[in-house]
């Protein structure tokens, strides 16, 4: 089993300190940790996942483009779903704003879920007329934080033939659109519409194996959510994570027997956070050393993926995630 989410221990038993380490983690670190130039492997460096986060596909190493939104076109059903929960792992999130004024001020920060299957985020958008068998949308509006991490405004204006027609926005920091736009969506009977907000585009899902992110913590103290580094795994898709510890990444060339596999779902995740530990001497996060992962991923096959580091090697900034990863054959 997975050692116990960091949570409590960060924001009960240390609660003022950890939190203000997560607050300011964006600075530089005075000891900077260098990635490990001496192993064999070559060790890649992510971007600032506290800006953008990683959606690797193992398999070639390759960073994929991740929806957002569900568009479904079912007989009865013309679900509107998330990439979270059930739908997929992403842990994009939203909630309803209550409200059908496109341009109106949302709070940002509270009331955010993922999609369950009970209760879709935003699920049955429409009314249906039993008489001419014909749907209009309820006008309702929904605020989504993305798989980017970034926030904005959906609305579906109708449904006809199989298209939805739909209006969607970045929002400001007051949950005001910044950029109204408005697109057609085809979704045939049977085939679902994978729709990235932050693009327009509509494309089928990358299967991406695991990703380095940041995860939303709602801290009731703070009454405001943060966001610890972590990692998610593709569940949703088929996508499975096991360790071994003591282990010498190099030495590793096979799929070590016995190993206990586990899963995101929901907001339970495999390993999220604890794939960090949080040094309350010297305030900084470090990789669990000669651990490493063994991910069977969506596709099937098996990788090795070693978390060696937290910080930029030439600057220190916290934020980018030092790794080695490779398929096992």
């Amino acid at each position: 089993m997975f050692p116990a989410k960091l949570y409590r221990r960060y924001f009960f038993s240390m609660f003022v300190l950890t939190v203000m380490v997560f607050v300011i983690s964006c600075s530089k670190d005075k000891n900077p940790a260098k990635s490990d130039d001496n192993q064999n492997a070559q060790v890649y460096v992510t971007d600032n996942v506290k800006i953008k986060p990683t959606y690797l596909i193992l398999d070639g190493l390759k960073q994929a483009t991740v929806f957002d939104v569900i568009f479904k076109n079912e007989t009865q059903d013309l679900s509107v779903l998330l990439n979270s929960g059930p739908y997929g792992s992403a842990g994009v999130t939203g909630k309803n704003l209550g409200v059908v004024d496109f341009n109106a001020e949302a709070a940002m920060d509270s009331g955010l879920a993922i999609d369950s299957q009970e209760s879709p985020i935003v699920g049955i958008w429409y009314n249906y007329d039993f008489t001419t068998h014909t749907v209009t949308s309820k006008n309702e509006i929904y605020l989504i934080a993305g798989a980017d991490y970034n926030k904005y405004k959906l609305r579906i204006d109708s449904f006809s033939g199989s298209t939805y027609s739909i209006s969607y926005s970045a929002v400001d920091e007051n949950g005001k659109p910044t950029n109204t736009k408005t697109a057609d969506i085809s979704a045939s009977q049977g085939s679902p519409a994978y729709f990235v907000l932050s693009s327009g585009a509509v494309s089928a899902p990358e299967n991406w194996d695991v990703a380095f992110v940041t995860i939303p913590l709602f801290v009731a103290e703070l009454n405001a959510y943060i966001q610890n580094p972590g990692m998610r795994v593709n569940s949703a898709a088929g996508a499975e994570i096991a360790y071994v510890d003591e282990t010498d990444y190099e030495a590793l060339t096979s799929v070590p027997a016995g190993l206990t596999y586990q899963q995101d779902a929901g907001d339970s995740l495999a390993v999220g956070d604890a794939v960090l530990i949080y040094n309350p001497q010297t305030h900084r996060l470090t990789a669990h050393e000669n651990r490493v992962y063994i991910v069977k991923t969506v596709n099937g096959e098996y990788a090795k993926l070693q978390v060696l580091s937290y910080y930029n090697p030439d600057t220190g900034e916290s934020g980018y995630f030092n790794y080695k990863a490779a398929i096992l054959k």
